[in-house]
C-alpha cells in the first residue's frame, strides 16, 4: 500500500484510484480465505481497510463527477476549473 504515502505527497485522484483497486483486491483475498477457512473472519480484518476505501472514494468522487461533466459537456462547468 504504497499508494497511501505517495498520496500524502502527490494527492492526485488517480493515487485514490489505486488505493481503492488494492483494497478490493484484498477484499477478494480475504473473501477467499473466510471461504476456505471456516473460523476466519474476512469481515473482522476488512474493517480498517472499508474504512480507508470510503474516505478515499469520498475524496475522489468529486473529482471524477467533475471529469464526467467536462466529458459530456454539460453547461456550466469550464475546462480551465479541471487541475491537469
Amino acid at each position: 500500500m504504497e499508494a497511501l504515502s505517495s498520496y500524502q505527497h502527490i494527492q492526485d485522484p488517480e493515487v485514490l484510484h489505486q488505493i481503492r483497486v488494492e483494497i478490493k483486491k484484498i477484499k477478494a483475498v480475504l473473501n477467499v480465505i473466510n471461504y476456505c477457512v471456516g473460523k476466519f473472519k474476512g469481515h473482522q480484518h476488512f474493517l480498517t481497510f472499508r474504512t480507508i476505501f470510503r474516505q478515499a472514494g469520498a475524496i475522489r468522487q468529486p473529482d471524477v463527477f467533475y471529469k464526467l461533466l467536462l466529458q459530456y459537456q454539460i453547461s456550466g462547468v469550464v475546462d480551465a476549473q479541471l487541475p491537469s
